[in-house]
């Protein structure tokens, strides 16, 4: 039987406790994701300039380059195929998704969701 190939997820957020948390999420998950960490949007553009990705994970509010500049320099500098799952913590920013949308992500998620909704979204994503 042949294996899938593995897929590599980058995940952006300034918080070490919320990349653990999509760690642990994807890690449990039968796919075998390899999985990439950056603590800002600069982060993510050097991983990105340096690795092949297949689906980028970036919350909102991050300092040095916030998830829109990355989403935008992702989408028109970088490669505008990739996938891109959008979140934020911030209930205000629930009108941002069409913002997101018009940068081109393909998803958003709310953080208090991600327990739920992240593993289908990702593999939503990656089909």
């Amino acid at each position: 039987m042949q294996t899938n190939p593995t897929k590599t997820i980058l995940i952006v957020d300034d918080s070490p406790t919320v990349r653990g948390m999509i760690r642990l999420i994807l890690s449990n998950d039968d796919q075998n994701y390899e999985l990439l960490e950056a603590s800002n949007g600069l982060e993510a553009v050097k991983i990105l300039n340096a690795e092949t990705v297949d689906l980028v994970i970036t919350d909102i509010q991050m300092p040095e380059m916030d998830g829109f500049e990355l989403v935008k320099k992702i989408k028109q500098d970088m490669n505008p195929n990739i996938p891109i799952i959008v979140m934020t913590g911030i209930e205000q920013y629930i009108s941002v998704f069409e913002l997101a949308c018009l940068l081109s992500s393909n998803a958003f998620i709310m953080k208090s969701d991600i327990p739920e909704r992240l593993l289908s979204t990702v593999n939503n994503r990656l089909r």
